[in-house]
């Protein structure tokens, strides 16, 4: 942050839109917004929201993203067979 920037500075509109905020939001001073979002964004919103994405998502999500299958990792499914049930687990 830059040292005339504030931890309130408005956050631009294009940010604000792409993630589906109503027309016309903006940050207040006191840092809240003067609206919100009351919807789930699409998944493709996460994906596009950064840039050089490679990892794939589970089919189930139905969003085309990178080509790495981390979420299918054999070596996961190994170390859970290993470890026993993760269920009530805390890590």
């Amino acid at each position: 942050m830059s040292s005339t920037a504030s931890a309130f500075d408005p956050v631009p509109k294009r940010f604000l839109s792409f993630f589906g905020a109503p027309e016309g939001n903006t940050v207040l001073a006191n840092g809240k917004l003067d609206g919100y979002v009351t919807v789930r964004p699409p998944h493709r919103k996460a994906i596009d929201a950064l840039q050089g994405w490679n990892h794939a998502v589970p089919p189930q999500y139905g969003v085309q993203a990178g080509t790495g299958h981390f979420h299918n990792d054999p070596r996961i499914l190994w170390a859970i067979n290993q470890a026993g049930p993760l269920a009530n687990s805390e890590a």
